[in-house]
């Protein structure tokens, strides 16, 4: 359990990046920009990785560097969300599976 909270925060941050880069069109335009003065395509992109804000594509002739520090969340911000989320208020568990003395009779 130590370090679920950290392994569920760099899961969420690579997913974020990924679909943040998908979704935003100007960043596929860099992207793409990038690969074309590299003589690439992603057909060939080697790996890839998120890091401190950064998505990286490692291609043979360089990396592709995308900023998405604008779709970073920490691990306080997803589980915010999540305690204001409607399924966390009306859960068939609510109250009593974080605290048993609300439940006690």
């Amino acid at each position: 359990y130590n370090g679920a909270l950290d392994m569920v925060e760099s899961a969420a941050q690579n997913a974020a990046a990924f679909t943040a880069i998908a979704s935003d069109q100007s960043l596929v335009d860099s992207a793409q920009a990038q690969a074309d003065a590299l003589g690439e395509s992603f057909s060939f992109a080697e790996a890839a990785f998120y890091a401190q804000g950064t998505t990286t594509v490692a291609m043979l002739a360089g990396d592709i560097s995308l900023d998405v520090t604008a779709y970073y969340k920490t691990a306080e911000d997803i589980l915010t969300a999540g305690a204001e989320s409607e399924f966390y208020r009306t859960s068939p568990a609510g109250e009593c599976f974080f605290s048993q003395e609300a439940c006690i009779e």
